[in-house]
């Protein structure tokens, strides 16, 4: 971009009957206080919002914002979104409420890397977040004062309903939670570095042993879709790791087995 604009702004939903996908693409960096993708509208049950393994080189502001909007967000590579220039936080998938409904978003089998805050659920929303790998979770490179995984409220909005994490890969984080006062948060069989003695349970801390960890200078000069795929090579786990099965870097889906010929 040389100038600042939303690169996709959408406020009139999902027409009756059609379907919403924004698929395997390539999407450069916004300037200033814009969102890469701003969508508002499409709730159950009627079509909802597909954002499905695209790759996100960052933002100033959030990456995905979606008010009022129900989505599912799967298999999509997250970075450096930080806040420069935005009159609030930064994250990689962003909500609040734009009307009546509230956004209910499903996040899964995404890598969120170098990001102030992988998720941010406030004015009512409730957010899923299920196999993800959220590495190198960071304030630096912005003005953001504090900076988590998740965070329940800007300053000056109401909080969102909750969160429920579970199987996701978080290390190298700053916190956990921000703004939590009332929301409902539960961890459950997460690798995580930082300890959590709410709801859920079955966590715990090791490392992760990825097969790389990249630096933040080795990610910001991609230039194509493909190019960025080796972040899923990266940040795969080797055969030892105490995390298969966890996190953002396996197959999605549904396997049958056993079944008679």
């Amino acid at each position: 971009a040389t100038a600042g604009f939303e690169l996709v702004h959408a406020n009139g939903g999902i027409k009756a009957g059609g379907r919403g996908v924004i698929a395997r693409s390539f999407f450069g960096a916004p300037m200033g206080y814009n969102d890469t993708i701003d969508f508002t509208g499409g709730n159950r049950p009627g079509p909802i919002l597909h954002v499905i393994d695209n790759v996100f080189m960052g933002s100033d502001d959030d990456i995905l914002d979606f008010d009022s909007t129900d989505a599912w967000v799967e298999g999509n590579i997250f970075m450096h979104a930080h806040r420069n220039g935005s009159p609030d936080s930064a994250s990689a998938i962003s909500g609040g409420s734009d009307n009546a409904d509230t956004s209910q978003v499903t996040i899964i089998g995404n890598i969120i890397y170098d990001c102030d805050h992988a998720a941010l659920a406030k004015q009512g929303n409730f957010y899923t977040m299920i196999n993800n790998t959220v590495v190198h979770q960071t304030r630096a490179g912005g003005t953001e004062p504090v900076a988590g995984v998740i965070i329940m409220a800007d300053p000056g909005t109401t909080e969102g309903a909750g969160f429920h994490l579970e199987g996701n890969i978080l290390h190298d984080i700053e916190n956990l939670v921000m703004n939590q006062t009332a929301a409902a948060i539960t961890f459950t069989n997460n690798l995580m570095d930082l300890p959590w003695s709410g709801p859920g349970g079955g966590n715990f801390s090791a490392d992760p042993r990825f097969n790389y960890v990249p630096q933040v200078f080795e990610t910001t000069n991609f230039t194509t879709w493909q190019q960025a795929q080796v972040m899923k090579d990266w940040l795969g786990l080797d055969g030892g790791s105490p995390a298969r099965g966890l996190g953002g870097v396996i197959p999605l889906g549904v396997s049958i087995s056993g079944e008679p010929e």
